[in-house]
């Protein structure tokens, strides 16, 4: 079976970059995000992007889309606007208004945009989005005016054609390559307003997506074929089946070593998007930190079928994607299950059949801790089948709806969605 995602390039401190392909079939749309790591909504945006991608987004639109959701790894981890070795990304392409200083000594020096420009010319998108903030708009380069104006109006974002600044992916990809290129500002905002905010860039991605489809088709994209993949033991991702509707059920392993995996499932009972983004947010962390986490399979969308809903039905036990999750469970026979789905009340985490040393590194006071065994169980919902077979099992409930908001300058402070990501931590180190 074909590759969907692969590594296409490690950061300075040697996390892995990784890039997924969506959609069979139309002209190929390049979207990556978190460019500048302290960007907080973009890094959420790039999280969050990834579910109505797995739900048949591209596919509905007939557009292929290569998603790189952390393009700086680095930064995102140090909390940084610049790459580790203090490179602003957004400066190092390889321009011919190049100029040394906060771009690097040289263009192209940097292993993260590198993996960019090498992919970027193999796949030659017929359009690229890259999400940043904090000025609220489209702000386009190269043959981009229709296109930005089509996203503007879906966003009701203002529609700018910036200076072409040196060393930006926006003046090599548009000015150089003569690439549509859109550069997605989220506002600097507080929390309250992240919502709308959200919807509107969606919005806007998906006129991207419209806009898109009326291009010269490009031919299927075999990753194989196009793209150098390089070795990466710690992440392999695989299919587990296909849905209802024909979707791909995708599943990850990330980490190293030997032994039981942990695996971790979303989706299974609700497609509520607070719960999802959460998954996608645990992943891209473990991701992130892979060289140091056991084994794990992660399936951060169990019943995308729904997912254009944003259905709160849960899996379908008679159905194609319930049979691929309880054949992955007899392969793997994982030592636990970690599910996330919607809370009502509060963020709390419970848990059934945990040891006490499980549960000890739970109880850090960060989220509720229910009483062991103490949460109630439907017996024809997934947790209820794991129960059955006496797999120990944790569930990340989330009640809140994690910010896309950014406040510039300031210290990350992101509404601690790294509560989840932090338990999760624990459990897999």
């Amino acid at each position: 079976m074909q590759k969907r995602a692969c590594v296409i390039g490690r950061s300075v401190l040697g996390r892995a970059i990784v890039g997924e392909l969506f959609g069979s079939r139309g002209p190929v749309v390049y979207v990556l995000a978190a460019v500048h790591g302290s960007e907080r909504s973009a890094v959420s945006f790039g999280e969050r992007l990834r579910a109505p991608l797995l739900g048949g987004l591209a596919e509905r639109a007939g557009v292929q889309v290569f998603l790189v959701g952390a393009a700086n790894p680095d930064g995102i981890a140090l909390r940084t606007r610049n790459n580790a070795n203090d490179v602003d990304l957004n400066r190092n392409f390889d321009t011919k208004n190049f100029e040394p200083g906060v771009g690097g000594q040289c263009a192209l020096s940097e292993p993260e945009s590198q993996a960019i420009a090498r992919t970027i010319l193999a796949l030659r998108p017929c359009a690229i989005l890259t999400i940043h903030c904090c000025e609220p708009c489209m702000d386009y380069d190269g043959p981009s005016d229709e296109l930005a104006q089509a996203m503007g109006s879906a966003s009701g974002f203002p529609v700018y054609k910036l200076y072409a600044a040196a060393g930006s992916l926006g003046s090599w990809a548009g000015h150089e390559l003569d690439i549509p290129i859109i550069t997605v500002e989220f506002a600097a905002q507080e929390l309250i307003d992240t919502g709308e905010q959200l919807w509107r860039v969606e919005h806007s991605i998906e006129a991207a997506f419209e806009w898109a489809a009326r291009q010269p088709a490009a031919e299927p994209l075999v990753l194989e074929e196009v793209l150098e993949a390089l070795e990466a033991p710690e992440f392999e991702p695989f299919v587990i089946g296909h849905t209802t509707a024909g979707l791909e059920l995708r599943a990850e392993r990330v980490g190293v070593g030997e032994g039981a995996p942990v695996l971790i499932v979303a989706g299974a009972h609700d497609n509520a998007r607070r719960a999802l983004h959460v998954a996608e947010h645990v992943r891209r962390v473990l991701i992130s930190e892979a060289a140091t986490i056991c084994p794990t399979v992660l399936i951060t969308a169990a019943n995308p079928d729904t997912m254009a809903r944003d259905s709160a039905a849960s899996l379908d036990f008679k159905g194609p994607q319930a049979s691929a999750l309880a054949a992955l469970i007899d392969q793997i026979s994982p030592a636990l299950v970690i599910v996330i789905d919607q809370a009502h009340d509060h963020d709390r985490i419970d848990t059934w059949g945990a040891p006490t040393e499980l549960r000890d590194k739970l109880a850090t006071g960060d989220l509720a801790l229910g009483a062991p065994d103490g949460a109630p169980v439907l017996p024809a919902s997934f947790l209820g089948h794991l129960r059955e077979r006496e797999i120990a099992c944790v569930r990340l409930g989330v009640a809140t709806d994690f910010a896309m908001g950014d406040v510039r300058e300031q210290p990350f402070e992101f509404a601690d969605i790294e509560v989840f990501s932090r338990a999760v931590l624990r459990l897999v180190s």
